[in-house]
């Protein structure tokens, strides 16, 4: 996978975060998909960096309550049910999880 250097620092800190808090919570993630085929690291980087994203939106529109987040545990179980075993498209994987996110939260939002 191909990544800007700007793009790449930003999606370094994300899976930073998404890396202490899922541990902290006592989730260690499983991933039955690749992304571009990507290792590990790199699948949980783009969907650390996909839930930031979208949880920003999210709060800019009031899609979201003050207690709620698109987390990527979420995301990765998404994928995990729809691509066991696949190594999938960044498009693939965002036309998945913007269907996910659009029954979960646009439906009284935008």
């Amino acid at each position: 996978m191909q990544i800007s250097g700007n793009l790449s620092f930003f999606l370094m800190v994300a899976a930073a975060t998404f890396s202490v808090e899922s541990f902290a919570e006592g989730w260690s993630p499983d991933l039955e998909f690749k992304i571009e085929g990507g290792d590990l690291e790199e699948s949980l980087t783009w969907i650390s960096g996909f839930a930031y994203a979208r949880d920003s939106l999210y709060r800019r529109n009031d899609c979201l309550g003050s207690e709620e987040q698109v987390a990527s545990k979420d995301l990765v179980k998404v994928l995990n049910d729809e691509f066991e075993g696949e190594d999938i498209t960044a498009e693939k994987a965002t036309a998945a999880l913007d269907k996910y996110l659009s029954r979960r939260y646009e439906e009284d939002c935008f």
